[in-house]
């Protein structure tokens, strides 16, 4: 007690001795939590590619226009490339009218695989399709001597179940929102889908912005839409006997 005492009052005495002779204490560190629970991480990434091969997936574009676009941005790349590799010019600026026609001409190939099975089948003699030098399936006709595009004259042969043949018939519903007829005529003058109609109406049916247009109309005049149809009379008139 009176040791405690006494370093109270006068404190340790080795602070009467040179600090040189001071006592070294090593201090432990205790590791972090962090530290003692160290966990070793691994990043796991998955790479899928398409089933059938193809680099872009129709289904997945939102309009007929940019999937022929980006289509032909992959294909100049391509050429890019291999430019680099043989030292050869590389293409620059924006996309050329050929450049677009090939990235066409590409889907509507791949679209029409099946059709060539079926055409030996003689399933389309009535439309007498033929192939191009592209490849492509092509319509024929009686205008071979017209004096319009190629194109124009016969018209390529699509399948109304192809996700592409819903894409142009969006694009051309999209331009001027008009009716089933209006975009069949629109369809038909470079394409040939079958049951155009049908995809057609099921476009006009569902487009937000047609059915937007027809409620203002039906509301204009301040009425509600079902107003406007009257009230239904069950009796025979005598007049029209």
């Amino acid at each position: 007690m009176q040791d405690l005492n006494k370093r109270w009052s006068n404190g340790p005495e080795f602070l009467r001795l040179p600090e040189s002779e001071w006592p070294r204490e090593t201090a432990t560190v205790t590791p972090k939590e962090e530290e003692m629970e160290y966990r070793q991480e691994k990043i796991v990434g998955t790479v899928t590619t398409p089933t059938n091969g193809e680099a872009i997936n129709p289904q997945r574009c939102s309009s007929w226009r940019r999937l022929i676009r980006v289509t032909a941005l992959i294909q100049r790349l391509a050429r890019r490339i291999r430019a680099r590799r043989s030292g050869g010019q590389r293409q620059s600026g924006p996309l050329t009218r050929s450049e677009l026609q090939e990235a066409e001409a590409l889907w509507l190939k791949r679209a029409q695989k099946s059709l060539h099975s079926r055409m030996q089948k003689k399933e389309f003699d009535a439309l007498s399709p033929f192939v191009d030098n592209k490849g492509v399936i092509r319509v024929g006709g009686r205008v071979d001597n017209a004096v319009v595009s190629c194109d124009s004259k016969h018209h390529a042969l699509l399948l109304y179940e192809l996700s592409i043949s819903l894409l142009i018939t969006r694009h051309m519903h999209q331009c001027g929102h008009c009716g089933v007829a209006s975009t069949t005529a629109k369809i038909r003058a470079r394409y040939w889908i079958m049951k155009a109609s049908k995809i057609a109406k099921s476009m006009k049916f569902k487009c937000a912005f047609c059915r937007e247009m027809a409620r203002r109309v039906e509301t204009r005049d301040g009425r509600s839409p079902l107003s406007s149809l009257g009230t239904f009379n069950s009796t025979i008139s005598l007049n029209s006997v």
